[in-house]
């Protein structure tokens, strides 16, 4: 598990594309885990100079659009780098290396969580790690564990997921409850690196 590192990003290690490189600045590899917008990141292949970008936007889980790392003015993140030369049979592959966040202005993170009439309110909602809401086509991974005698610790059926986090904000309790009633509680315990170590049934 990486360790955070306050006002930096982490290193993302080297990824392989999994798609030749396009014109378009079309990166793809298997999972974009780590990698940020505005983030520079270098790519390089056999026989070819290591070529160092900025990351726009995310098309999918594994996919992004990469650009110059000074974009022209007014074209903000839409300037695209012709990355076709960088494919899969010359080994092409992508990563970052540590490097400061991006810093926004309070403001722009106020106008990205305020939510327009009728609702003005600031939105606080639940997503995974690609920005994708939790919802019912894409529910929030839970952990089954099951007892010795082969019984599911996990309730069958339940009305709501009550979730409970350290002061790192790490899960540390997960409580199912049907019709009001606690019908289970899952303890979550973490090491040192903060690596989830064990899942228990609350007695």
């Amino acid at each position: 598990m990486t360790t955070a590192i306050e006002k930096s990003w982490p290193a993302v290690p080297p990824r392989a594309f999994t798609s030749d490189g396009t014109a378009l600045g079309v990166v793809s590899v298997a999972d974009s885990t780590g990698f940020k917008v505005k983030q520079q990141v270098v790519i390089s292949a056999a026989g070819l100079p290591d070529l160092t970008v900025k990351i726009m936007r995310f098309i999918s889980p594994t996919q992004f659009y990469v650009g110059p790392t000074n974009p022209k003015a007014g074209q903000g993140l839409t300037q695209r780098t012709d990355i076709s030369s960088y494919t899969v049979l010359g080994g092409a592959f992508v990563y970052a290396q540590e490097q400061p966040k991006v810093t926004i202005k309070p403001e722009d993170i106020i106008q990205a969580v305020y939510r327009q009439e009728p609702g003005t309110t600031i939105g606080v909602e639940l997503d995974d790690e690609w920005g994708n809401p939790i919802n019912e086509d894409n529910p929030l991974p839970v952990v089954v564990v099951t007892g010795g005698g082969g019984s599911p610790t996990i309730p069958s059926s339940w009305d709501e997921i009550d979730l409970s986090y350290d002061t790192n904000d790490n899960l540390t309790e997960v409580q199912y409850i049907k019709a009001a009633a606690v019908e289970q509680t899952l303890d979550l315990t973490y090491d040192t690196d903060g690596n989830l170590t064990k899942v228990t049934a609350s007695e």
